[in-house]
């Protein structure tokens, strides 16, 4: 499978676990494709925009196994206070947890959800044998 391929796969499935337009939710892949096209991404940073009725918008990169360098995420968010910005990192390496590893960047800050199948199960096993 090519690094293209991958990439569209990961959008895709971004799309469908999180922003499910029954919930309301109107996304666009903005990502520009095209043999001469320098940038790609929206801004040079996002890969979808999801908006809805009662929400802010969200701009959202997806990558896969490994995340951008999160300092123009971060300036961005400050540049932009009312946008919701996302990084959604697609992990499905053989060795690897599998799941998405999220970022989210408000006002400079940064904060990370951990969604992988190890992390759950070990969060689980800490809680049944009474460990914090």
């Amino acid at each position: 499978m090519s690094t293209k391929q991958k990439g569209r796969r990961a959008v895709v499935k971004c799309v469908t676990d999180f922003y499910h337009r029954d919930n309301g939710w109107l996304v666009d892949n903005v990502e520009k494709h095209g043999r001469f096209v320098k940038q790609k991404d929206l801004f040079g940073l996002f890969d979808i925009m999801a908006i809805h009725p009662e929400r802010n918008p969200i701009f959202i990169q997806v990558t896969c196994n490994k995340p951008h360098v999160h300092k123009n995420y971060i300036e961005f968010s400050i540049q932009f206070p009312l946008l919701e910005i996302m990084q959604y990192v697609n992990c499905d390496k053989i060795d690897k947890a599998k799941g998405w590893l999220i970022f989210q960047y408000k006002n400079g800050e940064m904060f990370k959800c951990d969604e992988r199948e190890k992390s759950k199960t070990l969060i689980k096993k800490q809680k049944k044998n009474g460990k914090k």
